[in-house]
């Protein structure tokens, strides 16, 4: 008798170890769980920020490269206009800067 009483004993305390080891493991595969989707908001929210970023460098080169043809227009059809009204003039000036004669000795 006191053998079965043990026994039962024996059984209730591996029925109670079992069912703790079984919430335990619940705890931590919700845990696991929420961790998991914290991870994947998280490679998504990179994701979404590297997506803007690249959207805005894309901007950003078409607004400069934009800018760059419209001012070089702009400066060659000056230049050329200029070009031969000034040029004389700036090689007169050049060769006659005295470091520039120097060299040229």
């Amino acid at each position: 008798m006191i053998g079965l009483i043990l026994g039962a004993a024996a059984l209730g305390s591996s029925f109670y170890g079992a069912e703790k080891s079984m919430q335990i493991d619940s705890r931590t595969k919700k845990r696991y769980a929420k961790a998991f989707a914290m991870e994947q908001e998280a490679h998504r929210l990179v994701e979404a920020k590297k997506q803007a970023a690249d959207d805005a460098m894309k901007k950003l080169s078409n607004r400069k490269r934009s800018i760059l043809i419209t001012s070089m227009q702009n400066f060659v059809a000056v230049y050329s206009k200029n070009r031969r009204k000034y040029l004389p003039v700036i090689r007169r000036t050049f060769l006659n800067m005295p470091a520039i004669q120097r060299s040229l000795r």
